[in-house]
């Protein structure tokens, strides 16, 4: 935790300059059974699609953007019971 903000950041493959965000006090936990893309902000804020947030993405590549806290909350349950 750095400034009292958590940033937790989950991977499904190392190679994503995870020593880096590691030195930004960022915790990176790579499991390969992932199966979500998503970025959640807050608790409240969901980028959920096919893209890539740390590596290569095309032109066919998606994400959306949802605010609802109910949908991250359920999101962060899914993540946290893979870890």
């Amino acid at each position: 935790m750095t400034n009292g903000i958590e940033v937790v950041i989950h991977i499904k493959e190392q190679g994503y300059n995870e020593n880096e965000l590691q030195n930004y006090g960022i915790e990176v936990l790579c499991n390969e059974d992932l199966s979500l893309q998503c970025a959640i902000i807050d608790k409240s804020i969901v980028w959920y699609g096919n893209i890539n947030f740390f590596g290569y993405n095309t032109e066919d590549n998606n994400v959306m953007r949802i605010n609802d806290a109910s949908i991250a909350n359920e999101l962060l349950n899914i993540i946290c019971s893979q870890r």
